[in-house]
Formats: structure tokens, sequence, C-alpha cells
């Protein structure tokens, strides 16, 4: 879909270009397709990422990186991203998130049947099905997502700092 939103075009720096399946060798990911990509007229951010399989994997820079850093910046930040697609961060993050969301739901469940045990007579809900226990499965649910922020930050900072690393092992 990327596509439809943003103008896509090969890197227009063949050096650079080159450099980078360079780094992408080192690094397993066969070279392919590396694009440059028109963010820069919705944003000043710098960003790039390593996406797809086989033929429709695809290396893309946003142009406000290539305007903002320089060249061996811009390799760390390649090796970076080449470190998530590598380490497999995705696939993990996907599984740990997927497990971590079917244990808050229970959680919520039973939070909210607990709270409605307690005080749902004096709240006016008469179960589950109540629309009058919204607010308590509203409040199950804030309280469940407040408990597993640290967590969830714990788990972005941890793939954040391997890419970290694999990026300066790989760019040097």
């Amino acid at each position: 879909f990327e596509p439809v939103f943003n103008r896509f075009e090969p890197l227009r720096d063949e050096s650079l270009r080159g450099e980078i399946l360079a780094l992408g060798d080192r690094a397993g990911i066969p070279g392919r397709n590396v694009y440059q990509v028109d963010m820069s007229r919705r944003t000043k951010k710098i960003n790039a990422y390593v996406s797809g399989f086989g033929a429709s994997q695809r290396i893309v820079l946003w142009d406000t990186m290539l305007e903002s850093l320089q060249r061996d910046e811009i390799l760390v930040v390649m090796g970076h991203e080449m470190g998530h697609y590598v380490l497999g961060h995705v696939w993990k993050t996907l599984a740990i998130i997927s497990l971590g969301a079917l244990a808050a739901f229970w959680l919520v469940a039973r939070l909210t049947a607990a709270l409605l045990a307690a005080f749902g007579r004096a709240w006016g809900a008469d179960g589950l099905g109540d629309l009058a226990a919204m607010p308590a499965l509203s409040l199950a649910l804030t309280a469940v997502t407040l408990l597993a922020q640290p967590g969830l930050n714990a788990l972005s900072r941890g793939v954040e700092h391997e890419s970290d690393i694999y990026a300066l092992e790989l760019s040097h």
C-alpha cells in the first residue's frame, strides 16, 4: 500500500546504493531493490527500513535522511534497520505481543468480573453483558494497560539496543 501514499524511486546516489547493498550482503540480505521515498512533504523526521519477502524485498531510505545525515551516519542507520530484519525482531515482537494480548484480555475479563461482583449492584450493572458494565471494563483495561506498559517499553528498548549493537558491528 505504500506506493499509494508516497512516491518511491530507485536511490539516485549510485555510490551510496552500492555501499548499502554491500552492507546488506554482509548482513545476509540479498541485494535487490534500494529506494528513496518522498517523506519530506509530510515530516522532517528521518527513517529507513527493510521490508518484504523474496522478490518484493526492498531497502527504503526516506529523503529526509538523505538530506540530513552524512554518508557514514546513513550506513549506521541502515545497519540498524538491517539488524531488525536479520534478527527477526518483527516476528519475535509480534509473537510476544500476541501472547501478551491473550494474557491481557484474560486478565481484563477476570478483573472486570471481580469489579462487577464487588460493586456491580451499586453501579447498576447486572453483569458483563450489561451496558452499565462499560465503566468497569474501561477501568480494568486501563489498569492492565498501565501494568503492561513497562514490559512493552523494555521489549522495545531491548530490540532497539540489539539493532544498535548489530549496526555497530556490521558497519564498523
